[in-house]
């Protein structure tokens, strides 16, 4: 007979990161990966490895509540099979981790630090995706609206790996830290101190000295024969005192037993946390990786000459467009690296220098940035060529918008690279062309033979 049930929905699973094995593979080179204790390398690549429901990252980038772990009814007590508990993502359950502290406690200390429930404890605060998942979400939000290229890579990673570390610290204190001192609580032994109450009263010494004081003054003041020998009698009751107390402190030494602390266990559960971070880290690499493998932007020399087909020696990546409007400044970042990708040697934005309206130089090229809405005229490409010719380079203007007929007959007249920058890079005087094809390393200087 045909299976009527359709009270189940099948679900087609997908990894988190689903991506070709080679593209992975080529992305855990990058990352130096195998690099790493093996332990953060297999956490890492157990996560990004992960199979999820599709669009499962799409709920946003709020850490949950209680009430969204909630599998089971708390005033029945029952015990879910699948390990979770009502107060947050645990792979052991309330039950049984009360259960494993009750037998933990009940170990003589001498043996504790090694007790047959020393993994379960540990389990409790090990083994789960959720943080992991949580710190992913906020990394990968945040990097949305960064831009990143290879010049700031390295700078970024650090910044989103900081927001995964934060994000880790903030789930493990909200879901754990309550299990901590739970745990700290239901194992700490205190000091054992039989003697503390049976210390020697200190009259006695106080009574001595009081009578060897006044007895001392009274021998030089009345009778000197009477009163000079309770000296002596004072001085005595301070040394038998000091005596008593000295045995005391030997004897209390002896039967005195020091307090036990779970240290061995805590360091355990911290150096858990310590190597979660350590991953949040590694995968905060592999984010910002992948959006430069996707944007095209490598870091390996051999794949920039690649890309042009060996035409010229690009000196970095061709840089990419931000999903967003770039400020001025960042125009000029753009450009600076536009220039070295072409080929020129010594690409730097002039920012902080009176420069004359020249915002990139390199080695032979003077180069000023228009980012602006509306074509740029020929005032500006005389501008430059004029400063440029002064400083011994050649002129160029990288604008935004294009530039109008007359900029660019006067540029064509005196060879000066005009070339647009948005919405990609075009050409607008010959010498313009002319780098956007066969790049700059190898044209001259002005006035060069």
């Amino acid at each position: 007979m045909a299976n009527d049930d359709t009270s189940h929905e099948c679900v087609t699973w997908v990894r988190r990161v689903d991506i070709s094995d080679w593209k992975f593979a080529k992305l855990e080179e990058e990352c130096h990966f195998s690099s790493q204790p093996l332990g953060t390398w297999l956490m890492a690549r157990q996560f990004l490895r992960q199979e999820i429901v599709p669009d499962a990252e799409a709920k946003g980038v709020d850490f949950p509540t209680p009430a969204d772990y909630e599998c089971f009814n708390v005033d029945e007590a029952v015990h879910p099979e699948d390990g979770t508990h009502p107060s947050g993502p645990k792979n052991v359950c309330e039950q049984c981790f009360s259960k494993a502290l009750s037998n933990f406690s009940l170990i003589p200390r001498t043996e504790r630090d090694n007790g047959p429930d020393v993994d379960l404890l540990l389990q409790r605060f090990r083994g789960i995706s959720e943080d992991l998942d949580w710190s992913w979400r906020r990394m990968k939000k945040e990097l949305e609206s960064v831009w990143v290229y290879q010049a700031n890579a390295e700078d970024k990673t650090a910044q989103i790996g900081e927001i995964g570390k934060a994000t880790l610290r903030e789930f493990n204190a909200r879901f754990f830290e309550h299990d901590r001192q739970h745990l700290i609580r239901a194992l700490r032994i205190p000091a054992i101190d039989p003697e503390a109450g049976n210390e020697p009263s200190s009259s006695l010494t106080v009574g001595g000295a009081w009578t060897a004081a006044i007895s001392l003054l009274l021998a030089f003041t009345v009778e000197p024969g009477v009163f000079g020998g309770l000296v002596w009698v004072g001085l005595a009751m301070v040394l038998i005192n000091g005596r008593r107390h000295s045995k005391w402190e030997e004897r209390r030494a002896a039967n005195y037993v020091a307090p036990w602390e779970p240290a061995k266990l805590l360091n355990s559960i911290d150096e858990g946390f310590r190597e979660r971070e350590t991953v949040a880290v590694l995968l905060a690499k592999f984010l910002v990786t992948k959006k430069l493998f996707d944007a095209g932007e490598s870091a390996k020399p051999s794949d920039w000459a690649a890309s042009v087909d060996y035409r010229w020696n690009p000196l970095g990546p061709l840089p990419i467009l931000p999903d967003r409007p770039m400020t001025p400044l960042e125009a000029e970042d753009f450009v600076k690296r536009i220039i070295s990708y072409l080929g020129a040697s010594g690409a730097e934005t002039t920012r902080y220098v009176n420069d004359g309206g020249i915002d990139v130089v390199s080695d032979h090229y003077a180069v000023q940035v228009k980012h602006e809405a509306t074509k740029i005229g020929p005032s500006v490409v005389r501008e430059t060529f004029g400063v440029a010719t002064s400083l011994g380079k050649r002129a160029g203007v990288f604008s935004k918008s294009g530039f109008t007929k007359s900029a660019i007959d006067f540029a064509d007249e005196n060879e000066v690279l005009l070339v647009r920058y948005e919405p990609s890079l075009a050409g607008f005087s010959k010498a313009g062309r002319a780098a956007l094809a066969d790049g700059l390393g190898g044209l001259p200087s002005a006035g060069s033979d």
